[in-house]
């Protein structure tokens, strides 16, 4: 009987041992073991993908003892693309066969989630919208993801020619010690408080042919969702930027309302966005609300010494912009205008046409001539239609005079 113990004492020994050198084998040599199943593991991924989605990769190279490399992802279907060139997951506490028995010896505590890491990084990712509506494309030249932040060198994003260029993003995540699948959970970044920053930023928009740039920008924000509703609520502190070597600092609170499958916000309410200086004086106030589906926008903007065109610099400033698909009216009202004339000037009242649409039409097209009004003057301003951004300073201008004192003519001459 003790002999018959000992004997099953033995085998029972021997087949945890087998099973553990099994189990150990398979983080060691990971990608082998992975090969050895790679029809079943696109049988379970194309299973998770909708019909018309399909998923492939080059190889998987290393170990989850070290860091597993899958090379060249590609996920498509008609109209959609996602390329990753090389993603590295650098397993969490798996690098030695101490720490992998002390894993499976606390099984509960890492029970919610098999797989965690301490970082992932994606060599490169491209993602492509082709639909002619929608044309969209988006290139992270290199991202690695850890417990404390997310970081890319280069953003490009495209959409229908127009583009933004960000370069060296950081974005704070504060997870626990790991990362785990998870990451992309919008629970994962609720009740933070997520601060991004970006050493430039660039915008170009081909209509105009015209590219802004601003640095060291640091967007600071808490995140809230509504299930309810599906709306995404963001309200921001202490933002600022350089533009033109001078600080500005901004304040945002807005709505991102989402009505397909939770997935992507249509509708954009701006509640409140506000511009200022140190010295907290507002430059820009605005609300309003963009349709993201059409580009309709409703926007009214107040406006505090703010400059237009490098030479109207009114003390105040109302503007009203409305439209959608890319063709907007502006109406806006200037009050207290200096240095136009050596007189400042009352009021500067009138409406326009901002056409971003490719079909060859102005760029701005003033329909009605701009009122210009002063105590010592009334008059009218008719402008030609202005077709890029590069001749707005060229465009001719006809100035009608309905009333004027002649002894202000001094005070009226145009200020070089």
């Amino acid at each position: 009987m003790k002999k018959n113990t000992s004997r099953l004492f033995l085998c029972i020994l021997l087949l945890v041992i087998l099973s553990l050198s099994m189990l150990y084998i398979s983080f060691t040599q990971t990608d082998k073991i992975l090969n050895i199943f790679k029809d079943q593991i696109h049988s379970v991924i194309n299973e998770r993908l909708p019909n018309s989605t399909s998923f492939a990769y080059k190889n998987i190279e290393g170990s989850l003892s070290s860091s597993i490399k899958v090379n060249n992802i590609l996920i498509s279907n008609e109209f959609e693309s996602i390329q990753i060139n090389k993603l590295v997951f650098h397993p969490y506490q798996l690098s030695n066969f101490y720490l992998f028995i002390y894993t499976l010896l606390n099984a509960d505590y890492y029970s919610h989630n098999l797989f965690k890491f301490q970082s992932i990084e994606f060599e490169s990712i491209e993602i492509s919208n082709s639909t002619i509506e929608d044309s969209l494309s988006i290139y992270f030249k290199q991202i690695t993801i850890n417990k404390d932040e997310l970081t890319s060198n280069n953003i490009i994003i495209n959409y229908l020619g127009n583009k933004i260029d960000l370069f060296e993003l950081r974005l704070n995540l504060n997870f626990y010690d790991y990362i785990d699948f998870n990451i992309l959970n919008i629970k994962t970044i609720q009740n933070k408080r997520i601060h991004i920053s970006s050493k430039k930023i660039e915008l170009f928009n081909k209509k105009i042919n015209n590219q802004l740039v601003v640095s060291n920008c640091t967007f600071i924000f808490d995140l809230t969702y509504d299930a309810n509703d599906k709306l995404f609520n963001i309200t921001s502190y202490n933002n600022y930027l350089y533009m033109d070597n001078i600080k500005y600092y901004f304040n945002y609170n807005i709505d991102l309302q989402s009505k397909i499958n939770n997935r992507f916000p249509n509708v954009l309410i701006i509640n409140k966005f506000v511009v200022f200086n140190d010295k907290q004086i507002k430059y820009i106030d605005a609300l309003g609300r963009v349709n993201l589906d059409n580009m309709y926008i409703n926007l009214n903007i107040n406006t505090n010494k703010l400059e237009y065109f490098d030479f109207i610099y009114p003390q105040k400033g109302k503007i009203n912009i409305t439209g959608q698909d890319y063709l907007y009216e502006i109406n806006f009202l200037l009050n207290n205008i200096e240095n136009m004339v050596e007189l400042t000037f009352d009021k500067l009242k009138g409406k326009f046409t901002f056409n971003l649409q490719d079909n060859n039409k102005p760029l701005l097209s003033f329909s009605l001539p701009v009122v210009m009004k002063d105590k010592y003057y009334d008059g009218l301003i008719r402008i030609s239609d202005i077709f890029s951004f590069d001749s707005i300073y060229d465009t001719k201008i006809e100035i009608i005079t309905e009333r004027i004192n002649p002894f202000k003519l001094k005070e009226l001459n145009q200020i070089d």
